[in-house]
């Protein structure tokens, strides 16, 4: 009688807490990753998540998601919820998890038109839903979870993007079985109240383009290419997303995302996109194989989308997906600002972005003020809302038409957007509002009357003014155009500039960012920046709010939580330090980031967020995390158009903008490593994918940085704390990564920022003229490299600096060996030679003196035997070569200094590599062979131990004995090195060298960085 009662029990149904535990339990297998894929499947919008995410903030991450589930228990409608239910677990790829949730329900029962679950305990019990003790299930949940995310968090590499691309491989569409891209996953949902009738003519018209391109090539056809240019903020990014969610399905081969904004951003988008296809990047440091992987990958697809968004530099992107050999079966969606320069290229269809009209500016601000957040007003109640208006308020019928006109905010979505948010945000009426900005209007005004930046351009580049007016009328709004415009047009009508003017033009134009020149906005025409003022002055009132904003408008516009987090502690005393460590500083600075300070972090995007200033929030309920683990704090974005308009306009005193680029300038400094650990060979940040995520990551917010610095004048940099220990740096890096045109820009800025400062220190301004004449040289401009070199060493010869003297002199040297024109002249041979033993005299001098320069001097060596080599002498080749052999092997002992004793290891492999070749190029004798054999083995070992195969020095190697047992017959050998070869460079060299194997380049050490 007893085991039927129980047996009873068991089958009864079960209650309404604990049919909610049986969804709950299901959450622990959610994870950062797509929750909100999941959240969004079950119609909970991301103000709504963001609103969950904050209320919860200190419940942790479980917490946030059982809400979400809660939220959506108490308003679906469905007759069978628990279908919805197991339908977005398999949307996000769970589909285990869904099939142990359709077990746990026993029985629908549908009754009066409502559907009710009915679940056995007996199922539960068996699969662990509930405990025989009648545990809490939401406390198991979290407990799972915790240990679960541990592990996970442990093995995940690092994403610092707002486009993640680790999201699990399996997440695929339940209905259509195909893979569901993880852009779907990061990208914020289209706007709900996406408005504009050209804007939807575009998205369709996007489509309509690749299906007739498809059409009229059958079989295999080239990528067709869609540019959507406009000015920043004009909805290019938003058209493009709208089109990825309405036809990702018909990409089965994959749809993908960049940030285009740099060649360092879209390397680094295209690494994301290797780690995700392969999950492993050990042997892919160099950034030409990822991009040939990438390629080839990409060759092997068909409908495949790629997206690149903000993309100014057409050559980077031409540069990065060549013709030849031709992609195939793909589209390109590319959003830029720039109209010109996209032709010789593949298929290309430029679509301009136009503003909304003022109609329709009109509407989407009654459609964002009139509507539900969980139902949207349509367009034909917006229509009739907005003629009822027109009828019964008329007054505040003519504010919002204003404000979406050519008078008010020339249709542009961003500054609606900001417009719209702040009307919500203090419930005020379109007429109300419209006072508010004619009050802050009238204040600007009566203030100070702001300054033209193309006015403060010209004359912080010593051009007369006067032009100001011309240039105006020849670009109009599109000031991107000064950096595409013609010697001829300068010339001619409106703008007869002057030719003494023409070249101090071009060459400042040519120094200055893409960015800057984007933001050269008319001062009497930009009365959307008063939205933007408005919402700032409410910002304002919180000083470190006001701090915070000021320091992300000098970052890159997708900015991790970690980089302040973690790097708090380097910024100089201020409110936002205050705020962020508290008053005992010295015991945070001690501890490092706190689960505190990430807490107040968050507060602080937040109220950024409600003003419009950050543009999406990503992970804000990850408090607890690891300070240096990037992939679980979660990152906000800002829109460069906004970092714009709050560094150039709303800070308007000089001080404050310095005092944001210092701070930083500290933080980037303080987190990235000195000049010395990234020129050594073995450094971590090349090979270690955490690493080189983090590293790559502060070198794209330093550029962004410099941006904003070339923005200040001569009088604005009186407190400017010195860049060049970050710039050097992270230049050198940007070198290291074949990035050597991003490195030119940090240097001529370090140069022109010395050159300004009063007095000059002479010993910045010649480091400055040195690293800018290396990346010069790199690039092939040897003429500036020389100048730049000479007027240096001038500098170096005053100060009496011996080491950079000799420094200076041996990248002359370099420079002029480099340039094969000037070296086929006999003076200028005699000049290397003589540059070169001046530079051996000053280190043998050093090294008698204080013993600790013998790796200096080995270098000179070294080059003393390239110089020998390139013009023919191989003897005495051969004696420099040895010499500097020999003198490093006797100082490469056990109690050598750690890092020198790696790149002295490596180094020693280097010079034993080149002088194979003096072998190689000095006869065709068995014994020089043989010698030349043992040494390319000798020095290929080395290479092993100290570097990755994947590295430049190591494929040198294996290049060399493939082309030397070429040279002698050895095909068998000359195969097995041959196949060892990563690089389709390094296979096409092979086969160029067949018939003069022996020609192979000669191989430079690391004073590649130091000079």
């Amino acid at each position: 009688m007893a085991a039927k009662q129980e047996e009873s029990d068991v089958k009864d149904s079960m209650t309404a807490g604990q049919v909610e535990d049986i969804y709950l339990h299901s959450l622990k297998h959610l994870t950062q990753r797509n929750y909100r894929l999941f959240a969004r499947y079950l119609e909970i919008f991301d103000h709504e998540i963001e609103s969950i995410e904050y209320t919860y903030r200190d419940s942790g991450f479980t917490e946030v998601n059982c809400q979400i589930v809660r939220r959506w228990l108490e308003r679906t409608t469905s007759k069978a919820p628990y279908l919805d239910f197991i339908r977005a677990l398999e949307h996000v790829g769970l589909r285990r998890v869904a099939e142990d949730f359709k077990q746990s329900c026993s029985y629908i029962r549908e009754e009066s038109g409502e559907a009710s679950v009915g679940t056995s305990k007996e199922a539960m019990l068996q699969s662990g839903v509930l405990s025989s003790d009648n545990n809490d299930v939401v406390t198991e949940c979290q407990k799972t979870y915790c240990e679960l995310e541990g592990a996970e968090a442990r093995s995940t590499s690092p994403s610092t993007q707002g486009i993640s691309f680790s999201a699990s491989p399996q997440l695929s569409d339940s209905t259509t079985g195909l893979k569901l891209p993880s852009v779907l996953c990061e990208l914020r949902n289209p706007s709900k109240l996406f408005t504009g009738k050209a804007q939807h003519k575009v998205v369709k018209e996007i489509g309509t383009h690749y299906t007739e391109h498809k059409n009229n090539n059958p079989g295999q056809f080239p990528v067709l290419v869609e540019i959507l240019q406009g000015l920043g903020g004009s909805g290019k990014t938003e058209i493009a997303t709208n089109y990825v969610f309405e036809n990702w399905k018909e990409y089965s081969g994959g749809v993908f995302y960049i940030c285009g904004q740099s060649k360092s951003s879209m390397d680094f988008g295209l690494r994301q996109i290797l780690q995700r296809e392969t999950g492993n990047l050990e042997d892919d440091a160099n950034p030409r194989t990822i991009r040939q992987r990438v390629l080839t990958w990409l060759r092997g697809r068909s409908d495949w989308l790629l997206f690149i968004d903000d993309a100014d530099e057409p050559s980077l992107v031409k540069n990065l997906f060549p013709v030849r050999p031709k992609l195939l079966n793909g589209h390109i969606i590319i959003t830029s600002r720039v109209r010109i320069k996209w032709d010789r290229w593949y298929d290309v269809i430029c679509t301009p972005v136009p503003h909304l009209t003022d109609e329709d500016s009109a509407l989407y601000l009654v459609r964002a003020k009139e509507s539900d957040p969980m139902n949207p007003l349509a367009i034909e109640y917006a229509i009739r809302k907005l003629e009822d208006l027109k009828i019964s308020d008329n007054a505040e019928y003519k504010a919002v038409t204003w404000l979406g006109g050519v008078t008010g905010l020339h249709g542009l979505p961003l500054a609606l957007r900001q417009a719209k948010d702040y009307i919500l945000e203090f419930n005020l009426s379109f007429k109300e509002y419209k006072e508010q900005y004619d009050v802050c209007r009238i204040n600007i005004f009566h203030q100070s009357a702001e300054s033209d930046p193309l006015e403060d351009w010209l004359e912080n580049n010593d051009i007369d003014a006067k032009y100001v007016a011309g240039l105006r009328e020849k670009v109009g709004c599109d000031t991107l155009r000064l950096k595409t415009i013609t010697k001829e047009e300068l010339r001619s009508e409106p703008i007869r500039m002057d030719d003494s003017d023409i070249d101090g033009f071009i060459d400042a134009r040519d120094e200055t960012s893409r960015e800057t020149f984007a933001f050269m906005l008319d001062p009497s025409k930009d009365n959307f920046l008063t939205t933007w003022r408005l919402n700032y002055e409410r910002i304002c009132c919180d000083d470190a709010a006001r701090e915070f904003l000021q320091l992300c408008s000098c970052l890159w516009y997708n900015i991790n939580t970690s980089l302040f987090t973690a790097g708090a502690k380097f910024m100089n005393p201020c409110k936002l330090k205050t705020y962020l460590l508290g008053d005992s500083m010295d015991e945070q600075e001690a501890n490092g980031s706190t689960v505190e300070t990430c807490r107040k972090v968050r507060e602080l995007i937040h109220l950024l967020h409600q003003f419009s200033f950050v543009t999406k929030v990503v992970g804000e309920s990850q408090m607890d995390c690891p300070e240096h683990d990037l992939s679980r704090f979660g990152t906000f974005i800002i829109h460069h158009l906004v970092q714009q308009v709050v560094f150039l306009r709303l800070i308007t005193q000089t001080e404050n903008k310095v005092r944001s680029v210092n701070n930083v300038m500290r933080i980037l400094s303080g987190l990235f490593p000195s000049l010395e650990e990234v020129v050594s060979d073995n450094f971590e940040g090349l090979y270690d994918d955490k690493m080189r995520d983090r590293h790559s990551i502060i070198a794209i917010h330093t550029q962004a940085l410099a941006t904003q610095v070339e923005t200040l004048g001569h009088d604005d940099i009186v407190e400017l704390e010195n860049t060049n220990r970050l710039f050097t740096a992270v230049g050198a890096y940007l070198r290291r990564l074949d990035r050597a045109n991003d490195a030119r820009i940090l240097y001529r800025l370090m140069v022109r920022l010395s050159r300004w400062r009063k007095p000059l220190n002479e010993e910045y301004l010649a480091d400055g003229l040195r690293y800018l004449a290396m990346v010069n040289n790199e690039l092939r401009c040897y003429e500036k490299a020389e100048q730049q070199l000479r007027e240096g060493l001038d500098l170096y010869r005053g100060l009496s600096n011996g080491d950079k003297i000799a420094a200076s002199l041996e990248g002359l040297a370099r420079v002029r060996m480099d340039n094969k024109e000037t070296m086929a002249s006999s003076d200028s041979r005699t000049q290397v030679k003589e540059w070169l033993h001046e530079s051996l005299n000053i280190r043998q001098r050093q090294r008698q003196q204080d013993g600790t320069h013998h790796i200096s001097e080995t270098t000179v060596l070294h080059q003393l035997g390239r110089f020998h080599q390139e013009i023919g002498e191989y003897d005495q080749a051969h004696q420099y070569l040895t010499d500097s052999i020999a003198l490093r092997e006797k100082h490469m002992t056990d109690g050598a200094a750690e890092g020198r004793y790696v790149n002295g290891h490596l180094n020693l492999a280097i010079v034993q590599s080149n002088l194979a070749r003096n072998y190689l190029l000095k006869s065709d004798k068995e014994e020089d062979i043989i010698a030349a054999e043992e040494l390319l083995l000798k020095a290929l070992k080395t290479k092993g131990r100290l570097l990755q195969e994947s590295s430049d020095s190591y494929q040198q190697g294996v290049y060399n004995l493939a082309a030397l047992y070429s040279q002698k017959g050895d095909e068998e050998k000359s195969k097995h090195f041959e196949n060892k070869m990563d690089f389709d460079y390094w296979k096409q060299k092979l086969l160029a060298s067949r018939d003069a194997p022996k020609m192979s380049v000669y191989e430079f050490e690391d004073t590649k960085w130091f000079y």
